[in-house]
């Protein structure tokens, strides 16, 4: 049994001193669109305002937080309310690479009947169609993919469809119930967890890029180190031409 206490709100009043904030608000679909045109840029005119408005509560009632942004799409939306709540950039992230990971490590551990525990996976990029999955990155049991390949557990076909049913993961979930919960929900305490706890795990978040990969005064996913202080560092993955 847990002794959490779980209590519900309408005022941003009751932000004031907490330690993480999770930033969900938001429209999952555009109004007028089908499950078919679902694209999570759709939402960008519509999640704005609502991220400028939390932003300025969060910097009024809660400025020493840990945020995490969930809402989409989520490199903009941080992006906003990193600009707008005048957090520290080490104290503020989103989520997408914890999502899409434990996603791609569940397809693969399925297709070669392993743990997904053992699976090990990073991706980078944005939260969306426009990730970039790493095969070179991806172990089994600590032993290389390309070794499965060639010992002809797994097709590079087969990979290509398990990464393009990565990407498209959340597009099938709305087609079924709506939008996505339980996943997302797992990925979020185990963001927290790492934050509140100090577990420094090394987490695949959206964070403010500063000349990783080339760019600059933007939000991308890349693997970090999640501590009590918040993100400890920032991992730039090499990545082949």
């Amino acid at each position: 049994y847990s002794n959490c206490k779980v209590t519900g709100s309408n005022s941003y009043d009751d932000l004031k001193g907490a330690d993480v904030v999770i930033v969900t608000a938001g429209f999952a679909k555009a109004p007028g669109k089908s499950e078919k045109e679902w694209n999570r840029d759709d939402l960008l005119p519509l999640n704005n305002k609502i991220m400028i408005e939390i932003g300025g509560h969060i910097k009024n009632l809660c400025p020493n937080a840990f945020i995490i942004v969930v809402t989409n799409p989520v490199d903009v939306m941080v992006q906003l309310l990193f600009q707008h709540s005048g957090v520290p950039k080490n104290k503020i992230i989103g989520l997408g690479g914890v999502l899409d990971t434990s996603r791609l490590k569940y397809y693969l551990s399925q297709k070669l009947n392993v743990c997904p525990r053992d699976v090990n996976a990073l991706i980078v990029g944005a939260h969306g169609n426009k990730m970039v999955l790493l095969k070179r990155y991806i172990t089994v049991g600590g032993i290389p993919l390309q070794e499965f390949i060639n010992n002809k557990k797994i097709t590079d076909a087969e990979v290509e469809a398990i990464f393009d049913r990565t990407v498209n993961t959340a597009l099938e979930i709305v087609n079924l119930i709506a939008s996505p919960y339980v996943a997302p929900a797992a990925a979020i305490i185990e963001m927290a967890e790492s934050y509140l706890k100090d577990i420094k795990k090394v987490l695949v978040c959206s964070t403010l890029l500063e000349g990783q990969y080339g760019h600059s005064d933007i939000f991308g996913g890349t693997p970090l180190v999640i501590g009590g202080t918040g993100v400890e560092q920032v991992i730039e993955l090499q990545l082949n031409a």
